[in-house]
């Protein structure tokens, strides 16, 4: 069985979102990504990276693939044609990330992505209400019936609701478990978190709830011995708010042999 274990508690963690998109010769093209879509991911409580915001060690495209394999979702703006974009996204999709595609209505989309649903967008302040309902909607909404993950559905189907975030880290590995940190908090503009918040795991887990206080805004936990994907729920301001993820959106390191 798995189990709750203690671990000290780490600083705030949010997940990433990376964003796809032209940079450098196109004033509007950065004005976008600053003004709608980094706007509209941050507003979610998710971080959001572009490549020239991000702090390199190594060569820059080895970063970059890095972070599309890692990354909580994609963003990915088309905008103008740039060949880099359409070679990232193109890796994007064979990893099997989770893409929401944005073009510009003046800019052509080439054949091979026709067949992919886009937001397209002439007023910016259009695309910032349009990329968040698909963030909801693509990333943050529970699907599928599956029988064996009894928590999925009972707990609203969604891990962001009334200002607040469910989300997780995957922060270890062994030879076949993981350890997870699971994590609720306020998003951007609402009331910071208080109180206390359980947290409801799968059969595999013990025990099967728990209820933590809430410390600095957060509340926080990590689980040990995890040996995959199961829906998490959540409630807290005194039962008011209940949020469910999905851990199999993450992606999981591989094990070492």
């Amino acid at each position: 069985m798995a189990a709750k274990f203690s671990y000290p508690l780490m600083s705030h963690y949010r997940p990433e979102c990376f964003v796809i998109a032209p940079i450098g010769g196109d004033p509007a093209v950065t004005e976008v990504y600053r003004d709608d879509i980094k706007p509209a991911v941050e507003s979610l409580g998710i971080q959001c990276v572009r490549a020239d915001e991000a702090h390199f060690t190594r060569p820059i495209m080895e970063e970059v693939l890095d972070r599309i394999s890692r990354a909580y979702f994609i963003v990915a703006d088309l905008t103008n044609e740039r060949p880099n974009c359409y070679y990232e996204l193109g890796v994007a999709h064979a990893r099997g990330q989770t893409v929401i595609h944005i073009i510009d209505k003046t800019t052509r989309k080439h054949f091979d992505v026709q067949g992919y649903p886009f937001i397209e967008f002439g007023e910016p302040k259009q695309l910032r209400r349009k990329l968040r309902e698909h963030i909801v909607k693509l990333v943050l909404t529970t699907k599928g019936s599956d029988d064996d993950d009894f928590r999925l559905g009972r707990f609203g189907r969604c891990a962001w609701r009334n200002g607040r975030l469910l989300t997780a880290e995957i922060v270890g590995r062994g030879k076949t478990r993981w350890n997870v940190r699971i994590l609720v908090y306020a998003t951007p503009r609402w009331p910071e978190l208080n109180g206390s918040a359980t947290f409801y795991y799968d059969r595999t887990v013990e025990p099967l709830s728990e209820t933590v206080k809430v410390k600095n805004g957060i509340a926080e936990t990590m689980l040990s011995g995890i040996m995959g994907g199961f829906t998490v729920g959540a409630r807290c301001d005194d039962g008011k708010t209940n949020l469910e993820l999905d851990l199999s959106r993450f992606k999981w390191p591989i094990p070492t042999p």
